[in-house]
């Protein structure tokens, strides 16, 4: 469930994706919030929430019941998942990149970070718009083969 509404006692928390096991919650209900834990939360960090979703949110979700929380890392290309013990939270693993993973509690399902990240512009691409806006008066020829990019005065 994408940005459901959590109300654990005083708090009222809002993690970015939230899921159920079907045997815990067989119907979605139709609610503007829910008090019964998920079994799964995501976090997407970003340089503005990351402190508050490690240091406030995570601690909160542990005593609420949570089971296993992702804090994804788009800038960083990372997941980190971790599966809750008591009042603690375990590092199950990191993964990154390009990797492929079985992560609980997914495990059945291939995951393909790749499909997590944004897409990086070619960094020709980077260079040869550097290199137009350094040199207004240049055309950029670029040599998709070698990844080079060179410019050349326009008349000569």
């Amino acid at each position: 469930l994408f940005e459901p509404e959590f109300h654990f006692g005083g708090d009222v928390l809002v993690p970015d994706l939230a899921g159920w096991r079907h045997d815990r919650m067989p119907v979605l209900e139709d609610t503007a919030w829910f008090d019964m834990a998920p079994d799964w939360v995501c976090e997407v960090l970003s340089p503005s929430t990351a402190r508050l979703d490690r240091t406030r949110k995570l601690p909160i979700y542990a005593q609420a019941g949570v089971a296993y929380a992702w804090l994804v890392d788009v800038d960083a290309e990372c997941l980190e998942a971790y599966r809750r013990e008591g009042a603690f939270w375990v590092l199950i693993g990191a993964w990154g990149g390009d990797e492929v993973a079985r992560i609980a509690p997914f495990e059945a399902r291939e995951l393909k970070l790749s499909r997590l990240w944004m897409p990086k512009p070619r960094a020709a691409a980077v260079k040869a718009a550097t290199a137009e806006a350094l040199t207004p008066d240049a055309v950029v020829v670029e040599d998709p083969a070698s990844a080079v990019v060179t410019t050349e005065r326009v008349g000569e």
